[in-house]
């Protein structure tokens, strides 16, 4: 395995130019363009195991036994399937995509991304550990659910004026490739989310889960 020598972009934007900063969101964008034409039917991992992205999903119930600590996951879901779920779990319809899901990291941040030392271009992405089929519409949503994609604020600060430039810029590198946000619907829809209620059904589950291991968990990536 080669070994890459760069910087995250987080650390490196404050260096690059106006230009160099659209060319990394270019080439990012076009990186995930290719990804997205990896196609499947069921929302799920590479390895058909359920995605839990939480700001796709509805959260435990807070009373939950296990809500503190354990990730959600959904089973693989088809189109039709986690259409039938999103609607049921908010007051506000979700953002309308079609039968099949694109493969997408998911978390493009400026934390997860390396630049080369000029700042030209992109050394390598990381973290890939959200990386599945998702709707269309969430690769150039994502950015706007997602604290992951703020520049780093300096010391002291929680958000500072243009902390979202990265996210923006990569959301309309993006739409050159042909993916459009759906910011508004999916705040409409996130807005309008509800924890899923407790059943008795779900509380057995959620005790097998504790005694055997989660259902969905990935063995082999």
């Amino acid at each position: 395995m080669k070994r890459v020598h760069a910087r995250t972009l987080d650390k490196a934007w404050a260096d690059l130019t106006p230009q160099q900063r659209l060319n990394i969101a270019e080439q990012v964008a076009g990186y995930i363009s290719l990804l997205a034409t990896k196609t499947a039917k069921r929302f799920e991992t590479i390895s058909g195991c359920g995605v839990g992205t939480p700001a796709l999903i509805a959260g435990w119930p807070f009373e939950s036994p296990i809500h503190t600590w354990f990730r959600r996951t959904l089973p693989p879901y088809s189109a039709a399937e986690y259409r039938n779920y999103a609607k049921r779990i908010s007051t506000a319809p979700p953002p309308e995509f079609d039968d099949e899901f694109v493969f997408y990291h998911d978390d493009q941040g400026p934390t997860n991304i390396l630049v080369s030392d000029d700042g030209d271009s992109v050394a390598a992405i990381i973290d890939w550990e959200n990386a599945a089929f998702y709707p269309r519409y969430w690769v150039a949503t994502v950015q706007f659910a997602h604290a992951g994609f703020l520049l780093e604020p300096p010391k002291g600060q929680r958000r500072f004026e243009g902390d979202d430039e990265w996210g923006l810029s990569l959301v309309a590198a993006l739409k050159q490739h042909g993916f459009d946000s759906c910011k508004e619907a999916y705040k409409a829809w996130s807005k309008g989310k509800a924890e899923d209620v407790d059943t008795e059904k779900d509380l057995a589950e959620w005790r097998k889960i504790l005694d055997d291991g989660y259902p969905y968990e990935e063995s082999d990536v």
